[in-house]
């Protein structure tokens, strides 16, 4: 995907989600389409910190579906090392 095209597909977007990805720890905020960044939310990584961090974001973003692309993952897909 050429950045062109990233960038019509982050404009499409319900909602772009920044994360500052660390070991034991994420942080990330929401820039909803025409809202307000969220606050910043930090979260483990963990599985139930991603759980609490897909919350976050639906809570932010509503309920929007995104589109389909080659950036959005697989929906349902779990890590076998990924533990709760």
């Amino acid at each position: 995907m050429h950045h062109h095209e990233k960038r019509q597909f982050a404009q499409a977007a319900a909602a772009v989600v920044g994360v500052d990805a660390g070991k034991f720890h994420h942080v990330m905020v929401i820039r909803p389409r025409g809202r307000r960044d969220s606050k910043p939310l930090q979260f483990p990584t963990t599985r139930l910190g991603f759980d609490d961090a897909l919350a976050f974001i639906r809570e932010q973003a509503g309920s929007a579906a995104a589109p389909s692309s080659p950036l959005t993952p697989s929906a349902g897909r779990r890590s076998p090392t990924t533990s709760r």
